[in-house]
């Protein structure tokens, strides 16, 4: 690895950890609100809090982490992908009206 490119990945995880440190405890996810989170679960833990940006850096969100960093649970940053929040939370909406729905016609 190049030695700038290794200095820049160094401060990136610097900053990062920064970021993570200053969050608010509990830790709960930005958009459907699951709480507690633990950065310490196994990755693929629904509870497993992770860094998502509000704004998809493919949709020229910044990388700046205090204005557009947020915690999510690992499931919502993994079906989030590139929608942005105002988007998502509407996805969320249908799956909770059509989960109600389901549940009420097995009743």
């Amino acid at each position: 690895m190049p030695k700038g490119l290794e200095e820049k990945v160094e401060v990136t995880w610097l900053s990062i950890n920064v970021w993570w440190e200053q969050q608010p405890t509990p830790l709960t996810c930005y958009y459907c609100f699951a709480s507690p989170l633990s950065r310490e679960l196994p990755v693929k833990d629904p509870l497993r809090a992770t860094l998502d940006h509000k704004i998809p850096l493919s949709k020229r969100g910044s990388t700046n982490l205090k204005k557009n960093g947020v915690i999510a649970c690992y499931p919502c940053n993994r079906d989030k992908g590139v929608l942005l929040p105002d988007e998502f939370r509407a996805v969320l909406r249908f799956r909770n009206r059509r989960d109600a729905l389901r549940k009420l016609r097995q009743d």
